[in-house]
């Protein structure tokens, strides 16, 4: 707007608000019936006259005041005659569309002379990085560090700074938020400031109260796009270096694109004009990914986007100028167009003390947000290129990122490669590890050895942008994760823990009554027994090792704990754990059968074969409970290789055997365990407690996949093989009272146990039948309900509404899970946040096998449990969680997939 208007404008401004002049006293005559007259005060008419025009104003709004009214005008005001009604209404009309007209410039005037400032420091809710920080008092001379700069900026030396503050503290404090730029000139009013307000607006555009020196003028594209250059600097000031930025303003709901989307292009920023400038360099923030219609996801920057950049100044006595082409497609979901916009700023040279411009302190404050080439606390481990090897499928990227801080907002991009298209990538968060793969749609595409410039973030304020060339997966990575001694950790730990675990009890219970024998035996007999256990648990392990591996060499998709899916192996399983209650209650004497004992010549060799086997059942009852060391190593062997299944499987046995190992180098340790006492008596009642949960786990876990009415079937099973074994009790005593002669009584028994063997087998092979043809039924019922299948149509509706979608695959016998679900997903403070957050859960239940859950999984690097995944719009594709979590963590992730 030229300046001549400007000034015709504040004069029509200062001259209509000039109140009207009426002498005091002063009378009015009207002629309002024919041959009366009737006499008002000024105020009287002046009052009747205003309620007129704010009633007919009101009930005719717009184009309505065109209409005829003269009938409302007659019965508000009967005394009139028809001639005056109808002059009345006329004058009205008239009166009332200058009082709009009026109104309507009043209010653009005021909307051109009085701009509102942007503060810079607005509410709490308005910030998409930052939390606010309770108060901590410093100790020991130590200084406490403050990340929330609204705490510090009022302690700025920057008077705007500390203006900013004030507003805040007014505006915590309920108090009417006021435009600086009005207070101050409601202050040049009141005080007669003539040369203030008639120079306002006219010098370069700009207020006189406001320093814009160093912001250049926003300049926009027919789209909406709207850019500018500003400086922290609004003058060269005898500085070498220049820190500017770029803003851009997008129209709301679209968005920019960040990378190649169908057949638009990035955005793109180069300086077009630069002049006593050299060494440009932008730096473009981390973006934020867009879900869109059809399950399509891209990424790119939406409202208000600040695109940093640094350049060198050749001659610090002149001033520079400087022109940015930006070249952006804006979209509004699948559609874009294209937009140019050439912002400029100049700055002049001066010799001015404080030389900062106004977004000096907010472009200081931003730059822990943007990325940087290196960093201490985030670092790229590998990036390699794999080859699956299912056929017609895209080669894969793998970005192995370690991070000092668990991750909070992980995200990855790749920049800059016309020459080839990504899905968005599939992200996992092992403990402070991130593995982040971009899968190929181009299946003939080959990146190895290929320069990638990769932008990588583990939280808000922690970007790494980093140029890296695409190497060759090993062969034992070829599908997953390269092996290294992390994992190997975990593996050899993991099967440590499992001697501690409830799955294990009844096999360590048995073995620790065995240790009250040890006080008379010589080391050497420890030393063997142990060893025997060591044998039988790395056979166990060998075997598992041979079936795993023959069954990935024949294409059949494995995961761990997998024979909990089985009834057959549940039921079997159940009837073992009643031999064992059986033995424990001194209903039966388990021994090696005669037909062993024969072949082992002597009763040595017998021992031999039962410490054997006992590590072999040891190994058997152990699978379930393997996180949350386990469930990172054993996920990561089976989704490998043969070499990774044998190098992690043999580790998680010699963590299992550790402590057997530990024996028989020292059998001295079996000594302190108590001589044979009372204390028997309550260790045995402990075992047999023990030995009850867990047949009360496994009878749940049957009744998962079976039904509850399988429950009551297997009450009966279990009640005819305990009365068979009471039975065989009461008769062998009966026996050993009658003065038998040995043989007839060692033929007796041998018949009637067989006898009892015959009927607890068929007893045990009808309950597996029974159950497999329960579970039969269940099963075929389920999948005509819901399948069980992850649906990703849902959760794609899901994301488009705004929501966080919780993917949780658990299983019945997966103890991790439950866990979990007892110390956070199932609380009341989970509900809370996820009303807060708008997150929906999803369960899948993994209690039976289901090929295509296990395929999901293996596509994220995992085929173990609990397996947790979230999707949102920033994470379209889903971001795989740590197997342990706590709230803290997370809160903290969800919070920043939330938007």
């Amino acid at each position: 707007m030229s300046n001549p208007l400007k000034i015709l404008l504040l004069s029509l401004y200062l001259l209509l608000c000039a109140p009207a002049q009426a002498q005091d006293g002063g009378k009015v005559i009207l002629d309002l019936q024919e041959g009366e007259e009737q006499y008002f005060s000024p105020k009287e008419e002046y009052d009747k006259y205003w309620e007129d025009i704010e009633y007919f104003d009101k009930k005719y709004p717009g184009s309505q005041i065109e209409e005829d009214f003269i009938d409302d005008v007659i019965e508000r005001h009967p005394e009139y005659a028809a001639e005056s009604s109808a002059l009345r209404e006329n004058f009205l009309r008239k009166t009332i569309k200058v009082r709009r007209l009026y109104n309507n410039l009043k209010a653009r005037a005021q909307d051109f002379l009085m701009q509102q400032n942007i503060p810079l420091i607005v509410p709490d809710d308005q910030y998409e990085f930052g939390t606010a920080e309770e108060y901590r008092p410093s100790s020991g001379g130590k200084a406490v560090i403050i990340k929330d700069f609204k705490k510090v900026v009022g302690y700025s030396d920057n008077p705007r700074d500390r203006e900013a503050a004030a507003a805040k503290l007014a505006r915590d404090a309920g108090l009417p938020d006021a435009s600086e730029t009005a207070e101050k000139m409601k202050k040049a009013l009141l005080q007669k400031d003539w040369k203030t307000l008639f120079s306002y607006g006219l010098f370069d555009g700009k207020s006189p109260f406001e320093d814009n020196r160093g912001l250049g003028e926003w300049q926009g594209a027919e789209n909406g796009l709207q850019a500018r250059v500003v400086s922290m600097s609004k003058v060269v000031n005898g500085q070498k270096d220049v820190n500017g930025a770029v803003q851009l303003r997008i129209p709301d709901e679209h968005f920019v694109l960040f990378e190649n989307y169908r057949n638009y292009r990035p955005l793109a920023l180069k300086a077009a004009a630069a002049d006593n400038l050299e060494n440009i360099r932008f730096n473009l923030p981390l973006p934020r990914r867009f879900f869109l219609a059809g399950g399509e996801s891209t990424a790119g920057y939406a409202d208000i986007v600040t695109i940093p950049f640094r350049a060198e100044i050749k001659d610090i006595s002149r001033p520079y100028k400087i022109t940015v082409a930006v070249q952006a497609d804006v979209c509004r979901d699948r559609k874009c167009q294209a937009a140019i916009v050439r912002p400029e700023l100049e700055v002049a040279a001066g010799t001015e003390k404080d030389g900062e411009s106004k977004v000096a302190t907010f472009l200081r404050l931003i730059e822990r947000y943007y990325p940087r080439a290196v960093r201490e606390d985030i670092k790229i481990a590998s990036f390699v290129a794999e080859t699956p090897a299912e056929s017609g499928t895209g080669q894969v990227l793998r970005l192995e990122i370690e991070a000092e801080e668990t991750p909070t907002r992980v995200d990855a991009f790749i920049e800059n490669f016309p020459a080839g298209k990504f899905a968005a990538p599939l992200i996992r968060i092992d403990g402070k590890k991130m593995v982040i793969r971009f899968r190929s749609l181009d299946k003939d595409a080959d990146y190895t050895g290929q320069k990638f410039d990769l932008l990588v973030a583990s939280s808000p304020e922690t970007v790494l942008r980093q140029s890296v060339v695409a190497e060759p997966a090993s062969i034992l990575s070829r599908e997953n994760p390269g092996l290294n001694l992390a994992i190997i950790w975990f593996a050899f730990i993991g099967g440590l823990i499992l001697n501690f675990m409830p799955c294990v009890f009844p096999v360590l219970s048995l073995k620790i009554l065995s240790f009250t024998r040890f006080g008379a035996v010589k080391p050497e007999r420890i030393r063997r027994d142990f060893c025997y256990n060591i044998l039988g648990i790395f056979c166990s392990f060998l075997i598992i090792i041979a079936v795993l591996s023959a069954l990935k060499l024949l294409g059949y998709a494995v995961g761990w704990g997998m024979q909990f899916q089985s009834v057959g192996f549940i039921s079997f399983m159940i009837f073992v754990i009643m031999l064992f209650l059986a033995q424990v209650m001194g209903l039966v004497n388990l021994h090696m059968p005669e037909f062993i004992q024969k072949a082992a010549d002597n009763r040595e060799r017998g021992e031999k074969a039962v410490q054997f086997f006992s590590g072999v059942f040891l190994v058997l009852l152990s699978t379930p409970c393997t996180a949350p060391y386990l469930g990172t190593a054993l996920g990561f062997a089976l989704a490998g290789s043969v070499a990774d299944i044998a190098v992690v499987v043999s580790m998680v046995g010699l963590g299992l055997a550790f402590p057997y190992i530990l024996v028989a180098l020292v059998p001295e340790l079996a000594y302190y365990v108590p001589k044979p006492g009372k204390w028997m008596m309550w260790f045995n009642f402990a075992v047999f407690f023990m030995l009850l949960l867990t047949l009360g786990w496994l009878l749940s876990l049957l009744a998962a996949q079976g039904g509850a009415a399988l429950l009551w079937h297997y009450a009966f099973f279990i009640a005819g093989v305990w009365a068979v074994l009471l039975f065989r009790k009461s008769l062998m005593n009966e026996l050993e009272i009658q003065e038998k002669d040995p043989q007839t009584f060692l033929s007796i028994s041998r018949a009637f146990n067989l006898i009892c063997a015959v009927i607890v087998a068929a007893v045990v092979s009808w309950g597996i039948h029974d159950a497999r043809n329960a579970v039969a039924k269940v099963r075929k019922t389920e999948a005509a309900v819901t399948g069980q299948v992850i649906d990703r149509a849902q959760i794609d509706r899901l994301i488009a509404d705004g929501n966080i979608v919780l993917l949780k695959i658990g299983a019945n016998w997966c103890l991790t899970c439950h866990y979990n679900d007892a110390m956070l997903l199932k609380t009341p403070s989970a509900e809370e946040m996820f009303a807060k957050y708008n997150i929906v859960p999803l369960e899948i239940d993994w209690s039976s096998y289901n090929a295509e859950i296990l395929a999901f999984m293996e596509k994220y690097g995992r085929r173990g449990l609990p397996f947790y995944v979230v999707f949102s719009a920033r994470v379209p594709d889903g971001q795989v969680l740590p197997e342990i979590i706590n709230e803290r963590d997370f809160e903290e992730i969800v919070r920043n997939l939330y938007y």
